[in-house]
């Protein structure tokens, strides 16, 4: 089983994110925050999951698989 590093940024990000579509969608912003940790926690508990995309031939020993259209993982 894998784990994720959210970094502050990032998780500042997403807050920041769901904060600019709360006035005019508030469940969109509720679903966003929930969205994007729960894609985290799949991918903790499935590292594998997704498909390789083509760029993963650039890295020498690595395989980097889509997990969805905004995240990667990188298997090192």
């Amino acid at each position: 089983m894998g784990q994720i590093v959210w970094s502050r940024r990032i998780v500042a990000d997403i807050y920041a994110a769901a904060e600019y579509h709360r006035p005019f969608a508030p469940a969109f912003a509720d679903k966003l925050i929930d969205e994007i940790f729960s894609k985290g926690q799949l991918l903790e508990a499935h590292p594998l999951v997704g498909r390789l995309v083509p760029e993963a031939n650039r890295y020498s020993g690595a395989t980097t698989q889509k997990i969805s259209d905004y995240l990667s993982g990188c298997i090192c």
